[in-house]
């Protein structure tokens, strides 16, 4: 009898320890850039996935089956926006049916939106090749912006499991500190280039250009996406 009730007091305690586990904030990441700062802000009380890798073309990821699964079971689903994933994270969204991450939905965070964006077209035709219609989505190169990501990362995440918000706030506090310090570093590190042209291979790089104070001349391909001769 005594041992039958070691035996189920164990069984307990797994089932205890994995349903714990499971109750971890589910966070699929379109990018790995996104995905760290999750990590950095979540710590142990969230499980993310980021679906492209980072040495992939951003515009051009290929669909993979545990992409909808993941999308499934997703809590939250944090994307970079500006039609950056045009191409391929909408099928996925539609395959995987989860309706707390659909657009429109609480679980859905766009991030596009808490920066302000540059190389927005007057107008759009098929003659300017790949153009994004609401501006360059490559914000991530200015590190400025990394603070306004951040910021909206810690929110939704408090938002979204508020008996963990302190150590939401907590972590990205300390993230915020750190970043602060690499932002002066990275800030002097830049002042000999500061005026100086650079010729971009592709149009990606407005936001770094500008933090930096260097003067954007063009760029090698004729229209964005388009390779030079």
């Amino acid at each position: 009898m005594k041992k039958r009730l070691i035996i189920i007091l164990i069984i307990s305690g797994l089932l205890f320890l994995a349903s714990g586990l499971e109750a971890k904030l589910k966070v699929v990441a379109t990018y790995n850039y996104i995905a760290d700062l999750v990590k950095k802000i979540g710590g142990d009380e969230v499980k993310v996935f980021p679906l492209a890798k980072g040495y992939k073309d951003p515009h051009f990821v290929t669909p993979r089956p545990s992409f909808i699964a993941k999308m499934r079971q997703a809590d939250l689903l944090i994307m970079n926006g500006g039609q950056l994933e045009i191409g391929w994270l909408p099928p996925i969204m539609r395959k995987a049916n989860n309706p707390k991450i659909n657009t429109g939905s609480k679980g859905l965070l766009d991030l596009f939106g808490f920066v302000d964006a540059c190389d927005v077209p007057a107008e759009v035709s098929r003659a300017q090749g790949d153009v994004h219609p609401d501006g360059n989505p490559h914000f991530v190169t200015n590190p400025d912006n990394i603070l306004k990501i951040s910021a909206a990362i810690r929110d939704k995440l408090m938002d979204a499991d508020s008996a963990h918000a302190a150590i939401y706030k907590e972590k990205h506090e300390k993230f915020a500190e750190k970043w602060k310090i690499k932002l002066a570093e990275w800030k002097k590190a830049m002042e000999p280039y500061k005026g100086k042209n650079v010729v971009q291979y592709h149009k990606n790089f407005c936001y770094f250009l500008n933090w930096a104070g260097m003067n954007k001349l063009g760029t090698l391909e004729p229209v964005p996406g388009i390779p030079p001769t």
